[in-house]
């Protein structure tokens, strides 16, 4: 006779298993400000594993 429960075969970490549409997200609301205040309101970020940075760091006192 067979068995009636079994292992899930594969991972459900990341679901679904596709490709990003583009490399850029996007801002799905934004902070509310008042106009005396200067303050960033968006920051332009990518998807993970689709780009590098390299940068130079100079602090003398950075660790």
């Amino acid at each position: 006779m067979a068995k009636r429960n079994h292992p899930r075969r594969g991972s459900m970490a990341f679901s679904p298993r596709k490709r990003a549409n583009r490399p850029f997200g996007h801002v799905k609301s934004w902070p509310t400000s008042d106009a005396s205040e200067v303050r960033m309101q968006g920051f332009a970020g990518w998807k993970a594993g689709m780009t590098h940075v390299l940068a130079r760091d100079l602090n003398p006192r950075s660790t």
